[in-house]
C-alpha cells in the first residue's frame, strides 16, 4: 500500500497551497533495510528531506493491497477496517481533508493517472467532497510511462499545471501509479539498478526492479519538491 507525504508551497502570513501525495508501493529506506542488504542508497532526497522538515509516521491498516482502505484513512482520518471495504458499500457524504478545506475556500482536485472506474472512486471522491478528479478517462494526453505505468514525474507535472491553473489555494490529491508492479518488466534506466542480495546469497531479479522503482520515485519526488 502507499504513503503519504506532505508538501506546501505559500508566502508570507496566507493560506499555503497542501498536496497530499500517495506514492504507491513506497516504502522507507530504513525499514527496507531491517531486511534487505542494499548495496546504495535508494532514496537519498527523501532521507535528506525528512531531517529537515517536520514529519511523523502514518500506519495504514494495509500492505500488499487495498490502495482504497489507506486513501480512506489518509482523507478521512477513520479506521477502515471493517468486513466490507468503505469504497465498496459506497460512501455518503463524508468529511474529509477535501470537505475541510474546500469550506474554507480551497479548491480540491484529485489527480489519479490510472482509470478512475476502480472503487467507484468518481462517485466516493465526490462524496468526500473533491470539486474535481482528473484520470486517464478524462485525458487523451500521451503520458510517458515508467514499466507498465503512467511516471511518477508525469502525475507532479500535472500537480504544478493544476497549481498554475487556479486563482485560489488549491488542495491536490495525488495517486501515483509508477510503482504498482509488476517488478519484471523493465524500462527503468541503468543507473538505477539496485542490487539486492538474499539471505542465502540468491539474488531475486524483481526484488531488484523493486528496489530500483523505488530509486526512481525519489528522484520524482525531488522534481516536484524542486519546482514548488
Amino acid at each position: 500500500s502507499p504513503v503519504g507525504g506532505v508538501a506546501t508551497a505559500g508566502a508570507g502570513g496566507s493560506s499555503p497551497n497542501i498536496i497530499v501525495v500517495l506514492s504507491e508501493s513506497f516504502a522507507d529506506e530504513a525499514w527496507l533495510r531491517q531486511y534487505l542488504d542494499l548495496n546504495c542508497e535508494l532514496t537519498p532526497f527523501y532521507n535528506q528531506l525528512i531531517e529537515n522538515c517536520r514529519r511523523g509516521r502514518l500506519y495504514v491498516p494495509k500492505l500488499g493491497g487495498g490502495t482504497s482502505e489507506t486513501e480512506f484513512e489518509v482523507l478521512t482520518g477513520l479506521r477502515s477496517q471493517y468486513v466490507v471495504n468503505p469504497y465498496s458499500m459506497g460512501l455518503p457524504p463524508v468529511s474529509s481533508l477535501a470537505s475541510v478545506l474546500r469550506d474554507r475556500g480551497y479548491e480540491a482536485t484529485a489527480i489519479h493517472w490510472y482509470n478512475g472506474v476502480y472503487y467507484n472512486r468518481y462517485t466516493n471522491l465526490r462524496m468526500l467532497g473533491f470539486d474535481s478528479f482528473f484520470t486517464l478517462d478524462t485525458t487523451v494526453t500521451p503520458f510517458e510511462k515508467k514499466g507498465m505505468f503512467v511516471s511518477d514525474e508525469e502525475h507532479y507535472r500535472a500537480v504544478l499545471h493544476q497549481l498554475s491553473e487556479t486563482e485560489g489555494r488549491d488542495f491536490i490529491f495525488c495517486l501515483t501509479m509508477q510503482n504498482h508492479g509488476g517488478y519484471d518488466v523493465g524500462g527503468l534506466s541503468d543507473d538505477l539498478a539496485v542490487s539486492v542480495p538474499l539471505g542465502d546469497g540468491s539474488m531475486s531479479p524483481e526484488l531488484d526492479e523493486y528496489a530500483s522503482v523505488i530509486r526512481q520515485a525519489d528522484r520524482d519526488l525531488a522534481y516536484l519538491v524542486d519546482r514548488l
